[in-house]
């Protein structure tokens, strides 16, 4: 199928890939036609590639028949608002109603001005896109409920402009709440097994320097619980690994009797032992 192009336009959007139908008689197809139905759908494969120029078919070539299609019209229908605009010398930008919206003539004379035209047609399709999503997270927050994030193409048109989805952002709020909200309760938990520990040990210091019996609840508490970390404060040196000052035992402050350890001559045992005999 020969194609002949002449149409231009311009896309300033989004890539477009897709398939333009036309209706073609059965004759040219290739069938013998019984009077009853003598038409058939054709395709032609549109490729609008993003911020650049592309072309379409005013008439097609189906067989041995020369077919004429509408497919420019079409384009500027579906695709006018989203920033493809058709080059046509004959058009007078003069003749517009200074009152419509620019996306309402999808057409300039030249390609220059055609490529312009639709960067702006294009922009304004993404506010509009925007706006609209806008709207839709205001309304829903005045009701009391929670924006939606935007998706699809909406997503995109934030992020081509450079605008934050308060959409997004109350949900990353949320998340972040979230987190927060886990650290401090398990702050609040480390601490009140601290808070708890120290008075357990304070308590067993306590009844010790008192003479008392120690409870042996006391003990219980101060044990490891399974599947818990034991949290100990810190008392001494040993625990840090640095012992500032010897450790000293004095025997006498202690009150115990300590024995003496070394050992006497031959000749002093052998006299301590015929003295025992002797007394004997």
């Amino acid at each position: 199928m020969e194609s002949d192009f002449n149409y231009e336009f311009y896309n300033a959007g989004m890539r477009i890939d897709e398939h333009m139908r036309f209706s073609i008689s059965a004759s040219s197809a290739g069938f013998n036609s019984d009077g009853n139905d003598t038409q058939s759908l054709g395709y032609w494969h549109l490729h609008a590639p993003r911020e650049s120029f592309f072309f379409v078919p005013a008439v097609i070539q189906s067989g041995l028949e020369e077919m004429r299609v509408n497919f420019a019209a079409d384009i500027k229908r579906r695709f006018g608002k989203q920033g493809v605009v058709l080059v046509d010398a004959k058009w007078k930008p003069e003749n517009e109603d200074p009152d419509k919206d620019v996306s309402e003539y999808a057409v300039a004379p030249t390609r220059e001005l055609a490529q312009k035209r639709a960067e702006e047609i294009w922009q304004l399709h993404l506010k509009k896109i925007v706006e609209q999503h806008l709207a839709d997270c205001q309304n829903a927050m005045a009701a009391g409920g929670a924006p939606r994030a935007a998706a699809g193409f909406t997503k995109k048109a934030f992020k081509i402009l450079g605008i934050a989805d308060p959409g997004e952002q109350y949900f990353a709020g949320l998340k972040d709440a979230g987190r927060n909200a886990a650290f401090s309760g398990q702050s609040n938990d480390v601490l009140l097994t601290l808070q708890q520990q120290n008075q357990t040990m304070m308590a067993l210091v306590v009844a010790i320097a008192s003479g008392q019996k120690v409870d042996p609840e006391l003990l219980k508490a101060l044990a490891p619980q399974p599947g818990k970390a034991p949290i100990m404060p810190v008392t001494s040196g040993i625990a840090t690994g640095e012992i500032k000052k010897p450790v000293e035992f004095d025997s006498k402050k202690a009150g115990l009797d300590v024995y003496d350890h070394k050992t006497a001559g031959r000749k002093e045992r052998a006299a301590a032992a015929e003295k025992a005999l002797t007394n004997s």
